[in-house]
């Protein structure tokens, strides 16, 4: 799924998701962003808060 078709999905705009993304970037967001984020993605909402091994 491209950042644009997210976007779409979850009512916000590709570069928001974009910022969201970027590991140097800080973007507050709100917790029912993760929560549609998360559905949109098919996934867990903690899986998407667990950092990266190595980040």
């Amino acid at each position: 799924m491209t950042q644009a078709q997210l976007a779409e999905k979850v009512g916000v705009s590709r570069v928001h998701i974009s910022f969201i993304e970027a590991p140097n970037m800080v973007r507050p967001f709100s917790i029912e962003l993760l929560f549609k984020i998360a559905k949109a993605l098919n996934v867990e909402p903690a899986k998407l808060l667990k950092m990266r091994e190595g980040a």
